[in-house]
């Protein structure tokens, strides 16, 4: 397999092994390697032979090869004791192998903050301290928690730190759970750690269910343990709370506890309406955005090997749990995509058992649409123009509605995810003239994402954080307004004058505003029904065998059944 992060490589098993034995005899029973026996041309990348050696996949985000190396604290680690007063050891990686002619520097942009160091290591109390994490920052980095105790072993000071995630490292498998750990022993003489070290600890579902329950001091070390990198010699503390805190990437709470202070968390742009960040009823509508409000991107993407044939895909990446348990669905806006593609001789197809749901307001999520084989990318740019087609005929009808629409391609090694949010007249003006197309190679989504982020500076230059980022990015990857259901109080019937539903809404006296914002139509109630058959109303067949639009003259999709009621919501842009 190829590679091409910081430099062209190529992954094989024992491939760097098998090049540099010399560089691997080691009598560590960990295999680590001593850095002195080592070249760094930059953090954890050596040269040997105008070959390149890599750090051990594990300093890696989720301990993947897309992702970068944990250059902060590789670099502290090759700087510190540089006049030999501290051995130093790294585990490197056994099967990557890369050409040195062809390192570029990586660059990595991100907000990161460090610890106000205290020397005073004798005055910590023995025992366990447990930082938890909040729901924001857990989205981002999965670190639920991070546990640090003291204790004495063998008339010596310890300390052990141990991240706890709570979603599976997909570097490794979808069933594994790596956590960051480090291990010291410090000389209470002289107030001075002698001996560091960091691993990773791996847990199967089960032992992380346990872990979860479980506390660092009486958890054990019934796990597969991999050491990554050990000092020994005299260590300053402040080298110490350093190479600990930059080890953690991403895991602020290891800073928060070394006693750091967060001088931008509560940071508030200019531009950032308080008082919206106030507004009682973001309970009722949490996800919304205006027109010149700009439109959202997001990229993610995960290994791919397989092969597949040329095609189009629908994923179901929406579901909803009622009485009758977990419904996966999509939007019934999808017909109409796949009608536009179908017009033009494009296969796709909705997945079998998946239903289809209506939304009875003006905010549309399409699920994802993966693109796959030899004419992936050309493919996922017709779907493109289809989907800003179908915004053009809503922009004509004068429609103040927002979506989400998600394009996946498989490139050669890598699935990669588009994800797009905003008012459809920022989209269409996103998109205007078709400049931005997906990227024909997976070289070029770096240039791609540099071109849309200046795009968006330039069409929209203000910016601000509504709705906000963490309750808008799922999981999956894929950017969601989210809907807030009514819950159970209220009751449906039949209005027979009007021939349509009716919903009588009970509020006590408590809900005052939200009356007055019902009354002013601020907030509206829109309803979530179930599509058991739909058929065109110009050519009477079934959506799956129509080849008409519903841009035609009278091509509207009519409920030739019952429909049935799922559920009530509030909504700011009712039908």
């Amino acid at each position: 397999m190829f590679y091409s992060t910081e430099s062209a490589a190529i992954i094989n098993q024992g491939i760097a092994k098998r090049i540099f034995p010399e560089i691997f005899e080691t009598d560590d029973k960990h295999g680590l390697v001593y850095l002195s026996k080592l070249n760094p041309i930059a953090p954890g990348i050596y040269e040997k032979d105008g070959l390149l050696l890599y750090a051990s996949k594990y300093f890696r985000r989720s301990f993947s090869r897309l992702n970068t190396l944990n250059a902060p604290f590789l670099e502290r680690l090759q700087e510190i004791g540089e006049n030999d007063t501290i051995v130093k050891k790294v585990l490197l990686d056994p099967d990557m192998i890369g050409l040195a002619e062809s390192y570029s520097e990586v660059f990595e942009f991100q907000y990161w903050w460090g610890p106000k160091f205290s020397e005073n290591l004798e005055d910590i109390p023995l025992g366990v301290t447990i930082h938890k994490n909040n729901e924001k920052d857990m989205l981002f980095n999965d670190v639920e928690s991070t546990e640090f105790w003291w204790y004495e072993q063998d008339g010596k000071k310890t300390f052990e730190c141990e991240e706890v995630i709570v979603r599976p490292s997909l570097g490794l498998n979808e069933s594994s759970y790596g956590c960051r750990y480090v291990h010291s022993m410090v000389d209470e003489i002289i107030n001075t750690p002698f001996h560091l070290d960091g691993a990773i600890r791996i847990y199967d579902e089960e032992g992380i269910i346990k872990r979860w329950d479980t506390d660092i001091k009486s958890a054990g070390k019934n796990t597969n343990y991999i050491k990554l990198w050990r000092l020994d010699g005299n260590i300053t503390v402040s080298e110490w709370k350093e190479l600990i805190s930059h080890f953690f990437r991403d895991n602020i709470l290891v800073g928060e506890y070394f006693g750091g202070e967060d001088n931008k968390k509560d940071f508030i742009p200019e531009i950032f309406d308080k008082k919206e960040e106030n507004d009682p009823f973001i309970k009722y509508i949490p996800s919304n955005m205006q027109k010149g409000d700009g439109v959202r991107v997001a990229l993610s993407y995960k290994s791919f090997t397989g092969k597949n044939k040329n095609g189009r895909i629908i994923k179901d990446t929406h579901f909803f749990v009622n009485n009758n348990g977990k419904i996966r669905y999509i939007e019934s806006d999808t017909i109409e995509i796949i009608k536009l593609l179908r017009n033009i001789g494009e296969s796709i197809n909705i997945p079998p058992n998946m239903q289809i749901v209506n939304y009875d307001d003006m905010i549309t999520n399409f699920p994802i649409i993966l693109h796959t084989g030899q004419k992936a990318v050309s493919d996922a740019n017709v779907t493109l123009r289809k989907i800003l087609e179908l915004c053009r005929f809503w922009k004509s009808k004068n429609d103040d509605r927002i979506i989400t629409f998600n394009i996946a391609i498989q490139y050669k090694s890598k699935e990669v995810l588009f994800s797009f949010a905003g008012h459809i007249d920022d989209i269409l003006d996103l998109f205007k003239n078709n400049n931005l197309k997906f990227p024909d190679y997976e070289s070029e989504i770096g240039a791609w994402c540099e071109e849309i982020a200046a795009t968006l500076t330039e069409k929209f230059p203000k910016s601000n954080d509504r709705p906000k980022l963490s309750e808008m990015l799922k999981e999956s990857g894929i950017l969601c307004f989210d809907r807030v259901f009514i819950g159970n109080k209220y009751k449906t019937y039949w209005d027979v004058d009007k021939k349509a539903y009716g919903i009588n809404l009970e509020l006590s006296e408590s809900d005052s505003e939200l009356i007055q914002k019902l009354e002013k139509k601020e907030i509206q109630l829109a309803s979530l029904y179930l599509v058991n058959k739909s058929m065109c109303s110009k050519c009477r067949k079934e959506y799956k065998s129509c080849n008409c639009s519903k841009f035609s003259s009278d091509g509207s999709v009519e409920i030739m059944e019952d429909i049935k009621i799922l559920g009530f919501f509030w909504t700011s842009r009712k039908a």
